[in-house]
């Protein structure tokens, strides 16, 4: 099966674009989130100070209410609890400024205490009122729970001092931060849609002063995932967008006034913004995929002409001529270079088969002279299987040449003759050229021959064959014979001449 290099090379592409791409854009969205967060962080800061600062403000002011309360207020042991109640409403609007008012003696004892004037309360225990009486011009109270309600709140309190200087009474007012006032608004309202503030106490572990749950005042401060009641859903793709968190210290209490926005909603628009570069990067993938493989389908249609004239090339050798060598690019090289290569080829092939027919005329004559020998001519293979016999052969072995080509010596001369020859052959197929004389009958059955073994030897001295060469001496050993013994006896009487009885007394 062939596989498309168009295709690879748009698949190439794509992934390489692909890559391009979400580099790019992972790069471009990491700065981007480092530079949106620097600036949204910034803007939460002066957004959280800015807070704080209207936090003590308001503190400060409550503060300045009191003291003007202590100024004005006269003898507290000489007045009553509707006297009291007539100067607390004349004095502090309830409950903007004041969820409760009170008033205290220096040994703790409540003198007033605008929600429960029939209750007997002591507050000698307090950190704040014992501050007081130290001699601090004001004083705030930490995180409290009432001794009667326990709701949370904090309480603010100033000394009421006579003409001589001295403490004669505590005059203060506390904060419920379960009812509708300053502080609980700030709890209710958001930044932006999920965003919210909270107030912490300063101490270890914090303590929530202020939170949107009002069940977890009083609480201690939860893991970062859910300050300020705002959970953090978790990471993001490929950035964990950690909730915005901004705090200002109270310079009146030492709280510290929380924002916290999800990364969610603070990273929005840059999600959303992902979302539409992921969509047009698919685009543009997509795109640029089909571009590349419509371009390379345009400049490699050249590659299939060639691919389609080297398929004709095997059949025709001249189709190299219709090859587009006249491109200047790695296509026309490759194209030449094919071309090229053929015509040395057919070049080749062409003098290849000049010499297989002259070889194969060479044969011809070969088998021609052969056949005109009267010797018997033939040659051994490896294996010993005749390799080539000329017509004296066919007559001796009464056999036709295709019966013979092929067949083994054993096969043709049966196991006796092949016994009888086999020393011969063994030293011929061990590379050592023979010649010895062999013969067979008497008187008119008397048959002789020459037989010569001449090893071939092909490459890297490996034995090709043996050469087989069978001359009939009959005539000439016969007539050897003849004439030694007429040298041996008397031509008149036919009997045995001196020579003759010496050979015969020699023998004997």
């Amino acid at each position: 099966m062939v596989k498309s290099l168009k295709g690879r090379v748009a698949a190439t592409t794509a992934l390489v674009s692909m890559i391009l791409i979400v580099g790019v854009a992972v790069g471009i969205e990491f700065f981007v989130y480092g530079e949106l967060r620097s600036a949204m962080q910034a803007q939460l800061d002066t957004q959280v100070k800015l807070v704080a600062e209207q936090l003590d403000d308001k503190l400060r002011g409550k503060f300045l209410a009191l003291h003007r309360m202590a100024r004005h207020m006269g003898n507290p042991y000489a007045m009553t609890i509707a006297q009291f109640d007539a100067f607390a409403t004349m004095s502090v609007s309830m409950p903007e400024t004041f969820n409760t008012f009170f008033v205290a003696a220096p040994d703790g004892r409540m003198l007033y205490d605008s929600t429960f004037p029939a209750t007997a309360i002591n507050i000698a225990d307090r950190d704040y009122f014992r501050q007081l009486l130290a001699g601090a011009p004001q004083a705030a109270s930490g995180l409290i729970a009432g001794r009667i309600t326990r709701s949370p709140g904090i309480i603010l309190a100033v000394p009421v001092v006579d003409a001589h200087g001295k403490t004669i009474a505590v005059i203060g007012g506390a904060v419920n931060l379960l009812r509708q006032n300053f502080m609980v608004d700030l709890a209710s309202n958001a930044i932006g849609a999920t965003g919210r503030y909270c107030v912490t106490t300063n101490e270890d572990p914090a303590r929530y002063v202020i939170q949107a749950d009002v069940t977890k005042i009083l609480s201690p401060v939860g893991p970062a995932q859910t300050l300020c009641g705002v959970r953090d859903p978790g990471p993001e793709h490929l950035l964990h967008m950690h909730p915005l968190v901004a705090r200002a210290s109270m310079a009146t209490t030492g709280w510290s006034v929380m924002a916290v926005l999800p990364g969610t909603e603070a990273f929005d628009p840059l999600a959303r913004v992902r979302r539409r570069v992921t969509l047009l990067a698919i685009a543009v993938i997509g795109l640029a995929a089909f571009a590349m493989w419509w371009m390379a389908r345009h400049m490699l249609r050249p590659l299939d002409t060639l691919r389609d004239l080297v398929q004709r090339s095997a059949s025709d050798m001249h189709a190299v001529q219709s090859l587009p060598v006249q491109r200047a690019d790695e296509i026309g090289a490759l194209a030449n270079a094919f071309r090229d290569m053929m015509e040395q080829l057919r070049d080749r092939t062409e003098a290849l088969e000049g010499s297989r027919e002259a070889a194969r005329a060479n044969v011809r004559r070969m088998q021609e002279i052969a056949d005109r020998v009267p010797y018997l001519v033939a040659f051994l293979d490896s294996a010993e299987r005749f390799a080539f016999v000329n017509r004296a052969c066919e007559m001796r072995l009464r056999h036709p040449r295709e019966r013979i080509l092929g067949a083994t010596v054993s096969e043709l001369l049966g196991p006796s003759l092949h016994r009888e020859f086999a020393p011969h052959l063994a030293r011929a197929f061990a590379g050592e050229a023979t010649t010895f004389i062999w013969d067979f009958g008497e008187d008119v059955a008397y048959r002789c021959f020459e037989v010569s073994y001449q090893p071939e030897w092909a490459m890297h001295n490996v034995l090709a064959g043996v050469h087989v060469f069978v001359r009939d001496i009959t005539v000439e050993r016969s007539n050897e014979r003849r004439w030694r013994r007429e040298s041996h006896t008397d031509h008149l009487t036919g009997l045995l001449n001196r020579k003759g009885f010496d050979q015969a007394l020699a023998g004997a």
